[in-house]
C-alpha cells in the first residue's frame, strides 16, 4: 500500500484456513528508517451457501390486526439441514422462527391496507452461510364495531339539543374519518379522534320512540358500517308544591303536602317524591295532583322538593317550596326527690325529664327551692338528668325545675313538694 498522510488499505487473500499473522512492513522514505509491525488474523473454514424461501403467508390477502402465519424454509446442499432463526420483517408487528430441520413459522401482523413485502432473514450457522427470501402480501380493508355509547339526555324533551357519542374500534390502526347521525329532525356528523368522537345539536321535534343511526363512512384501512340505538322523546313536565299545611308548624308535627304535575298533554301520571322533611314520603299522581304527609322533627327554615318521576309521554321535574318550623313546646316533670322526706342538711337528688313532640330535647334545668338558696343544675342526656341539692331546715318547700329550652323547644318549668323532718 501507498501511504497518503501516514496510512492507507489494500487487499489482502488467505488461501487456507487457521490461524494467521499478518506483517506490515514499512520501507522508510528520506525521513523515516525502515520499521514492521504484526496482527493475528483467523481464516474460518468456507461456509455452504444457502437458500430462504418464503412457503406460505396465510391468509392472503388479510386484514388490518390480523394474525397472518408466515412458514419459511431453508435448504443447502450437502450437509445437515440449516438450523438458527430467521427474522421476518416488513410487517408492524414482527416475528422470529427457530429452525427444525430447515423450516418451521411465526405470526404477524398488519395494521393498514396495502401491497406488502415480507422479508425472511436466515442468520446462518456453523454450516450455512445466511440468506433472505421474500414474498408480496396483500392487506385490504377490514371490518369495525361501532357503538353508540351515549345519547344523552335520554329521554328528552322535544325540540332539546342531545349529544350523541360514538366509538369505532378496528382490529389494526385506529380507526379514522366520520360518522353520520341520522335518525333525528336535525342530524350531525361526528369526525374521529382516537377512534371516537360525539356531536351536539341532534333535536327531534315530536315525542315517542325513535331510532338513531350511526354510520362510520370507513376511512384507508376499514370498511364502512353502521349500528342504531333507541331513544325516547317526551313532553316537558312542571311540578308545582301547591300547599304545605300547616305552615309554620312544631317539631313533630304533620304537614300535609300537596303538589300538582303540568303539562301540555295527558294528565301526568306517576309518582312524585317529596324530600327535605325528617320524614318524607311518596305521591301517586290522580288526574296530575297529588298530596302525602311529612314530618319534620327539627326547628328552622326548611326547603321541601317535589320530584316528578316522569311517565310514558313526560319526563321528570322537580318544584320546590319554603317551610317554617318554630320552636316547640316542651314538657318538663320532676321524675323523682330521693329521698322524700329527707333530712336537714341531707343531699337529696333531683331526677327531671324533658319530652318533646319531635326529636328529644338537649340542655339544661335549673333547679330551685322556695325559701333557701340552695340550686342545682342537671344537664340532659337522652332527655333526662339529675343533680343534688340541700335543705338546710325542717319544714315543706317547694321545688321548681325550668328547661332552658334549645334550637327545637321552648322554655317549660314544673314544681314539686318536698318535706325535710
Amino acid at each position: 500500500l501507498t501511504l497518503s498522510s501516514g496510512s492507507g488499505t489494500c487487499n489482502v487473500i488467505f488461501s487456507s484456513n487457521g490461524a494467521k499473522i499478518l506483517t506490515a512492513t514499512y520501507n522508510g522514505d528520506a525521513n523515516y528508517t525502515a520499521s514492521s509491525g504484526t496482527a493475528s488474523h483467523t481464516v474460518a473454514p468456507a461456509k455452504a451457501a444457502s437458500s430462504t424461501a418464503i412457503t406460505a403467508d396465510t391468509p392472503d390477502p388479510s386484514v388490518p390486526g390480523q394474525a397472518v402465519v408466515v412458514s419459511v424454509t431453508v435448504s443447502g446442499a450437502g450437509l445437515p439441514a440449516p438450523s438458527g432463526t430467521v427474522d421476518i420483517t416488513g410487517a408492524n408487528t414482527n416475528c422470529s422462527i427457530l429452525l427444525a430441520a430447515g423450516t418451521g413459522s411465526c405470526s404477524v401482523v398488519f395494521n393498514t391496507t396495502g401491497t406488502k413485502t415480507l422479508i425472511a432473514t436466515y442468520n446462518g450457522d456453523g454450516n450455512f452461510a445466511s440468506s433472505t427470501g421474500s414474498a408480496i402480501h396483500t392487506v385490504i380493508k377490514g371490518s369495525t364495531t361501532l357503538s353508540i355509547t351515549a345519547d344523552n339526555p335520554d329521554p328528552s324533551i322535544a325540540t332539546q339539543p342531545i349529544t350523541v357519542s360514538v366509538t369505532v374500534i378496528g382490529a389494526g390502526a385506529t380507526p379514522t374519518g366520520t360518522v353520520d347521525i341520522s335518525g333525528a329532525d336535525v342530524n350531525c356528523t361526528i369526525t374521529l379522534t382516537s377512534g371516537s368522537g360525539s356531536c351536539t345539536g341532534v333535536i327531534f321535534n315530536t315525542i315517542g320512540a325513535k331510532i338513531l343511526t350511526a354510520t362510520y363512512n370507513g376511512d384507508g384501512n376499514y370498511l364502512a358500517t353502521s349500528n342504531t340505538a333507541t331513544h325516547t322523546v317526551k313532553n316537558a313536565s312542571t311540578t308545582t308544591i301547591t300547599a304545605d299545611t300547616p305552615d309554620p308548624t312544631f317539631p313533630g308535627d304533620i304537614v300535609t303536602v300537596d303538589v300538582t304535575v303540568s303539562g301540555p298533554g295527558v294528565a301526568p301520571t306517576g309518582t312524585v317524591d317529596i324530600t327535605g322533611a325528617d320524614i318524607n314520603c311518596s305521591i301517586t299522581l290522580a288526574g296530575g295532583i297529588g298530596s302525602c304527609a311529612v314530618q319534620f322533627n327539627t326547628a328552622g327554615a326548611k326547603v321541601l322538593v317535589a320530584t316528578y318521576n316522569g311517565d310514558t309521554f313526560y319526563v321528570g321535574s322537580t318544584g320546590n317550596a319554603t317551610h317554617t318550623v318554630s320552636k316547640g313546646d316542651s314538657t318538663t316533670a320532676i321524675a323523682s326527690e330521693a329521698p322524700d322526706p329527707s333530712l336537714a342538711n341531707q343531699a337529696v337528688t333531683v331526677a327531671v325529664t324533658v319530652t318533646g313532640a319531635g326529636v328529644v330535647p338537649t340542655g339544661t334545668v335549673a333547679i330551685s327551692i322556695s325559701g333557701a338558696p340552695s340550686t342545682c343544675t342537671a344537664t340532659l342526656v337522652a332527655g333526662a338528668g339529675s343533680c343534688d341539692i340541700v335543705f338546710t331546715a325542717i319544714g315543706n318547700y317547694t321545688i321548681t325545675a325550668t328547661y332552658s329550652g334549645d334550637a327545637n323547644y321552648k322554655q317549660s318549668l314544673i314544681t314539686a313538694l318536698h318535706t325535710v323532718n
